[in-house]
Order: C-alpha cells, then sequence, then structure tokens
C-alpha cells in the first residue's frame, strides 16, 4: 500500500513538497518522521518539511490565576469547558483530550446535577466530565499572546512540571523501568541546557530543535534534507512573497467579482458547525488573520476606506485606494506592519491555502476541519471556480496492534479496567483485544444507561466491582425491611384514621362527632411522629445515601466506558511521540510502527496531476 501511494505521487506530483505542520512536539508530529523511512526508499527526491504552527493564540486559562502567567490545566466539560489548547500540551499513554460531557451523562439517564455534593458540587462535575492522561500549559490573565511571542523562559518551569506530570503516566504502566527514568531525565536535560544557552529563545525555536531530538530517539539520527521552519515563516505575507501559490486562494475573497461567491460558499461550509460565519466579525470581514508578531493578531477586515484588524485590540489603517487584490494587501500590510507579519486561513480555509502548494502530512483523525474546507472547495466549483489542491496523505499507525513488541506487563490506568476485566495484562494480549473491547463498550453504555433502579444497579456494580457492593445491596435491603416493620403500625394508625373519618360521616350529634374529631387529630399526630421519628428518619437518609452513591457509581462506569470508546480508538491513531522511547529502549515498537505504515490520500482536487498548471 504505501509503495503504491508512494508511486502514484512521485508520478502525479513530482517535485511537490510534503509538509507537516503541528502545534507541539510533545504529541504527535515527530511520530510523522515514519514517512521518511518510506520516502528515502522510494522516493528519495521528496522534500519534506516540519512546521511549528505557531500563528495560533496560545492556549488561555478560562479560570484566573493572581499567583502565576502561566499555569498547568486540565479539560472538563465544567469550570474548562471553554479551555482551547494549543502549543505545549501532553498526553500520558492511553490518554487524550476527549472527555465525557455532562450531556452525555443525561443522556444515560444520570441524574448529574442531584447527585453532585452540594459544598463540592463543581469539583465532582470537574472530575466527573474531565479527560484523562490529559494536561496543558495555558496562560492566565486577561490578556492573549500569540503562540510565536511565547518565550521559553517565561514557560520553562511549567514545561518541565508537565514532562515530569507526563512521564509519571508511563511509570504507572510499566513501573519503575530505568527506560521512563531516562526519558525524563534526559529530555529535561535537553531542554534546560538550551534554555541556559539561548536566554531569549521562544517556545518555536525549542520546538524546532526537539524536533531533531526526537527524530534522533526514534530513528538513531537526524536527518539533514529536512527543512525545519513555523507558520510564521510560512505564511510570511509582504511584496515579495504574495504571489506564492499558498495565499492563491485570498484573491477570491479580494476580487470584486468573486467576493461575495467565495464568502457565501465558506458562511455556507461553517454554518451549524460552531465556527463563526464572516458576519459575526464585521463588515468586510474575510476568513484570514493578519499576525502582528509581538503587537497582535486578529481578522482582516477589508472597507472601501479602511483594513481593520480585529484582534483583542482593533487596529484602523485608512487606505488610499480600496484593496482589490493580492499585491494591493501585500503593500498595505508591509507599509503599516513591516516585512514580517503573515496572514493565515481560519482553520477552513488554512487547509486550502497549504494544498495549493504543499501536500500536507496529517496523522489519521488529524484535524476537526477537513470535511468542511472540502465542502467550501466543492460548492467553490459548483459556482464556477475551478482550484487546484494537492492531496492530504494520511499515515495510519498500528500503534496499540504493534504495543506487544515491548517488554513487561502493562498495569492499566483505572478506566480501562472494567473494559479489560482486569488490573494488569501482557502487551501481546492487549494488542490482539483492545479493538473488541472498544466495539463492547457501545452496548456497555446502552445496558447501564438503562439501569434505572437501585437494586439492579448494585447487583450489577457487585459483579463487577465485588464484595463492596454486594455489603452496600444486603444493607440496603435490609433498611427497606426495617422501615416496613416500622412502619406496620403507621399504616395501621392511619387505616384507623380513615375509619374514624368515614364514621364521622355518619354521625349527627355534636358531642359525639367533637370526641371523634379529637381522636382523629391525636390519632393524626401519634402517627405523624412516628413517620418523622428520629429512628426512621436516619433509615430514609442511609438509604438515600446509598442511591446517591449508586447513581455516581453508575456515572463513574460510564465515564470510563466513554474513556475507553474514544480514548483508544483516537490515541492508536495519533500517538505521541514520546511513548515510543520512554516505554521501549529498543525501539522495536517503533520500528514496526514504520515496517506496518499504511498511507493513503484524500481531497485532490489537481485534475491536471501537472505542478505548473496546479501552480497557475
Amino acid at each position: 500500500m504505501v509503495e503504491r501511494v508512494i508511486k502514484e505521487i512521485k508520478e502525479k506530483y513530482f517535485g511537490v513538497p510534503f509538509l507537516a505542520l503541528g502545534q507541539t512536539v510533545l504529541w504527535d508530529e515527530p511520530t510523522k518522521i515514519a514517512l521518511k523511512y518510506w520516502l528515502d526508499r522510494l522516493y528519495p527526491e521528496a522534500v519534506f518539511i516540519f512546521g511549528v504552527h505557531n500563528t495560533d493564540y496560545f492556549a488561555k486559562s478560562p479560570i484566573a490565576s493572581d499567583k502565576d502567567e502561566y499555569i498547568l490545566l486540565s479539560h472538563n466539560d465544567n469550570t474548562t469547558r471553554d479551555l482551547w489548547a494549543s502549543t505545549i500540551e501532553i498526553s500520558r499513554p492511553f490518554g487524550s483530550e476527549n472527555h465525557p460531557t455532562l450531556q452525555f451523562f443525561r443522556r444515560c439517564n444520570v441524574p448529574i446535577d442531584s447527585i453532585a455534593p452540594i459544598d463540592k458540587k463543581e469539583d465532582f462535575l470537574d472530575e466527573i466530565t474531565s479527560s484523562w492522561g490529559w494536561m496543558a500549559v495555558v496562560k492566565s490573565g486577561t490578556r492573549s499572546i500569540v503562540a510565536c511571542d511565547v518565550k521559553l523562559k517565561d514557560i520553562l518551569e511549567r514545561l518541565i512540571e508537565l514532562i515530569v506530570w507526563g512521564t509519571c503516566g508511563a511509570r504507572d504502566l510499566i513501573g519503575e523501568k530505568q527506560c521512563v527514568k531516562e526519558f525524563c531525565d534526559r529530555i529535561k536535560e535537553f531542554i534546560l541546557d538550551y534554555a541556559k544557552r539561548n536566554t531569549n529563545a521562544t517556545i518555536t525555536e525549542l520546538f524546532k530543535e526537539l524536533y531533531k531530538w526526537f527524530w534522533k530517539e526514534l530513528i538513531g539520527y537526524i536527518p539533514q534534507d529536512i527543512t525545519l521552519t513555523s507558520s510564521l515563516e510560512l505564511f510570511r505575507f509582504n511584496t515579495k512573497t504574495y504571489n506564492l501559490p499558498r495565499f492563491s486562494i485570498i484573491e477570491g475573497f479580494l476580487n470584486p467579482s468573486t467576493s461575495n461567491i467565495y464568502k457565501d460558499c465558506y458562511n455556507n461550509a461553517v454554518k451549524d458547525s460552531g465556527i463563526y460565519t464572516l458576519d459575526y466579525f464585521g463588515y468586510g470581514a474575510i476568513p484570514f488573520d493578519l499576525i502582528i508578531p509581538g503587537k497582535e493578531r486578529g481578522t482582516i477586515c477589508i472597507q472601501p476606506k479602511s483594513l481593520i484588524v480585529k484582534g483583542e485590540e482593533e487596529i484602523r489603517v485608512p487606505l488610499e485606494r480600496p484593496v482589490t487584490s493580492l499585491k494591493d494587501l501585500a503593500e498595505v500590510i508591509e507599509k503599516n506592519f513591516g516585512e514580517n507579519s503573515a496572514v493565515v486561513g481560519k482553520a477552513v480555509v488554512l487547509l486550502s491555502m497549504i494544498r495549493s502548494e504543499f501536500i500536507l502530512v496529517f496523522n489519521e483523525k488529524g484535524s476537526l476541519y477537513y470535511n468542511l474546507t472540502f465542502n467550501m472547495e466543492r460548492m467553490l466549483e459548483e459556482n464556477g471556480i475551478y482550484m487546484e489542491f494537492y492531496p492530504i496523505l494520511r499515515l495510519r499507525y498500528g500503534t496499540w496492534d504493534l504495543i506487544e513488541n515491548i517488554d513487561g506487563e502493562i498495569t492499566l490506568p483505572d478506566y480501562m479496567r472494567i473494559a479489560f476485566g482486569k488490573d494488569a495484562i501482557n502487551p501481546k494480549e492487549f494488542s490482539h483485544k483492545w479493538r473488541k473491547v472498544v466495539e463492547e463498550q457501545d452496548s456497555f453504555t446502552y445496558k447501564v444507561a438503562n439501569m434505572r433502579k437501585p437494586r439492579e444497579l448494585m447487583r450489577y456494580l457487585s459483579d463487577i466491582k465485588g464484595k463492596v457492593w454486594e455489603d452496600k445491596l444486603s444493607l440496603y435491603n435490609q433498611l427497606k425491611q426495617d422501615i416496613i416493620s416500622k412502619r406496620v403500625q403507621i399504616e395501621a394508625n392511619w387505616q384507623k384514621v380513615k375509619e374514624l373519618k368515614e364514621r364521622l360521616k355518619e354521625i349527627n350529634d355534636l358531642l359525639e362527632r367533637r370526641r371523634l374529631k379529637e381522636e382523629i387529630r391525636r390519632l393524626k399526630d401519634e402517627t405523624w411522629r412516628m413517620e418523622k421519628s428520629k429512628e426512621i428518619k436516619e433509615m430514609r437518609e442511609r438509604l438515600k445515601e446509598i442511591e446517591v452513591e449508586v447513581e455516581r457509581a453508575k456515572a463513574e462506569i460510564l465515564r470510563y466506558a466513554y474513556l475507553v470508546k474514544e480514548n483508544l480508538p483516537y490515541t492508536h491513531c495519533r500517538p505521541s511521540a514520546w511513548w515510543f522511547i520512554a516505554m521501549d529502549p529498543s525501539r522495536k515498537w517503533f520500528k514496526s510502527i514504520i515496517d506496518k505504515l499504511e498511507i493513503y490520500t484524500e481531497g485532490e482536487r489537481c485534475k491536471s496531476y501537472s505542478l505548473q498548471r496546479c501552480r497557475q
């Protein structure tokens, strides 16, 4: 499969560079070096570029901190629901940013709000909806910062803390092995030494060096024919670069004869997706951001007499004449902001920008937006606008299928133990079972979600969690029986009250009626005192406590099922490169990833297959 796809790419797109562009080296970006092995064998002339995507805002915390500018934060569907993490994040093995939502629990018939402790409700909701094994460094405070402007010295302490936290996850899985400690020590030493020697370095510059460090660890050498860059450099926009193919799609949004078509296609592609349509940004908006290093990032709005950059602060530039072409835009930007500013498409358009000039290398499941991009391109074509786009090249790994190549036993994370029916597992057994286990989680979730009665849930919990729930079920049954016993006399009293009321209807004698009414009142008071007795009240409270415990346990196992179902397929497709180093000193695991690599293309819109025609 690899041979066939690379042969086709070489024949159709000879000379078109491959581009891998990612925000962080602590995730799956360095793993893409697996493609290099096959390119060297089958297409040695290929140009392979790795870039740090550093033109997004650095992750910003929804939780303010008075003490620290940068903090570590995980993701959940409560207090950090609005967190958008980028640049510095890490996942422990089997961990990801995926997390169950409050809506998920409600659909599964869990009264999630009522079972949260009154005094610790936020903590409970945070925990039950949190991701597992994922953490990010995020900026606190009110002011955002673009990733390209983040200085290494400002986040160094948190970066080291994050790496130690992540490494602890590998240790929890395979134990106190030397390879885990050595990985942690060596990467910390490299980063601290680099920071010491480069006191004014940015996080982007560190990441470029870390790419090389990872490659040497993964494949044993640093390829000298790979270009390292960043999105700030790739999309630098000025009078010398505006005619590069990567910027060609911008022209359609500027040209008065096509701008409405382009904007309509973009808006129709993103509507109902959660992405803002252009009207959100105001009159004249186009789906591109201007990044002014050290100053601002914002949406470009082009009006007849002004160019406006709508970031956290609005920048307004008077125009001598309307901007209707790329050359016009380049001249205005260079004149007002210098040669080093960049123009980068918003998520949906960015893929089109890149594919105008490069074959974009994605891991499988990479990018949430590619279908929206393809829809926009299709709509442009339906409107008579034909553009040439190179394909996305997807890499498909065998991550969990090939974990059998590591030595020793794996101690499973808590969330995986019910699904696998054990606390620890042999890597070979795991590699053979994990897909089936994932498939089982849908029916498991449905089954648990439809268990509504406390006794039914407790019987099920005793099957999967053992004696502690057997004891709770026995206690629950005993409390129910005790309350029934205590209520025998209470029920008898209420029956007597009912009978007395019936007699009262038939009696006309005032004295007798008064006596019966007094008897009814006395009996009701006595019965209510029995109903509200301390003993019965305590039994009912204990019953309620057990019922709440049952619902919390239900929520927990549903959370676990969700994480198994989401995390395992996702991390299989997008493994963090450092896992292969920390968990396998022999590198047999990564070598097998390379050997078994599968690749495929999608999204090509280059009918002529001619490089020159594609670039016109």
